[in-house]
């Protein structure tokens, strides 16, 4: 029997970027202008560690951090169980710019991608050729990326670079009940959050203990609700309103 890899597993709330070092090794600066912060790289793609480990990254969406509250099994499993970082600092205010940085590690002014729309934002803006997802797959990787993606995304184009599984949800990426993935995948009075679990899941059971993974989760909620009837210019909340429940729902309380 062949020694189960470690799994590290990373939370981030609301927008912050948390990075790991699931590609610690892909690339190697060439070099680097300090007056522009422009750097070259060169791929150091090599056989994977035997003991490399495996990755999870749980990306909420303007998540609180008194929302944990009402999150009784994160606070069991990753809260004391794991590492919390008291102090933080988000690579930007914007959905769309800090996502981008979590892909690239580099702050809105060197990947290009400025806002969440535009012609400086959104997906169009961010160069996909080189990212966490192509540095991790040329060191061994297998990759997938479930849920929300860049904003204005097009759903014409071909998949991301570097990933073995392409999971974005189309735009809007903010209904939680009506929603369609990148395959194609269509639900409609649905629960985005639990078929994003699914999806998520099945990777994890498909790789563990045969090759390492990176696996981002990147979650809808607790962002406000915005149903694809409403108009809005791709920042997100324009139009938003609470989802409803399908059946009542008790009182929440803290544990």
């Amino acid at each position: 029997m062949s020694k189960p890899r470690r799994l590290v597993v990373a939370a981030t709330l609301g927008i912050l970027a948390v990075g790991s070092a699931a590609a610690a090794g892909a690339q190697a600066v060439d070099s680097w202008s300090p007056s522009t912060g422009e750097a070259t790289y060169t791929a150091t793609s090599s056989p994977v560690r035997s003991d490399a480990p495996n990755v999870v990254v749980f990306l909420t969406d303007d998540m609180r951090k008194d929302d944990l509250g009402y999150l009784p099994h994160v606070r069991r499993l990753l809260v004391k169980q794991g590492m919390t970082f008291t102090e933080a600092t988000s690579p930007h205010p914007l959905c769309c710019p800090a996502r981008a940085a979590l892909l690239t590690g580099q702050y809105a002014q060197n990947n290009g991608v400025h806002h969440n729309s535009g012609p400086y934002g959104g997906w169009q803006a961010l160069d996909t050729a080189s990212t966490l997802a192509t540095w991790s797959e040329d060191a061994g990787y297998a990759t997938a990326i479930h849920g929300k993606h860049l904003n204005k995304f097009d759903s014409a184009a071909d998949a991301d670079p570097g990933w073995t599984d392409f999971d974005v949800l189309l735009e809007p990426a903010t209904d939680y009940e009506d929603f369609t993935f990148f395959d194609g995948d269509s639900f409609t009075d649905d629960n985005v959050t639990s078929r994003l679990d699914e999806r998520a899941v099945a990777n994890i059971d498909r790789w563990a203990g045969r090759r390492p993974f990176l696996l981002l989760a990147n979650h809808v909620a607790p962002h406000m609700w915005m149903p694809r009837s409403a108009k809005g210019d791709g920042d997100g909340d324009r139009g938003g309103r609470v989802p409803r429940p399908r059946r009542p729902m008790p009182r929440r309380t803290r544990a």
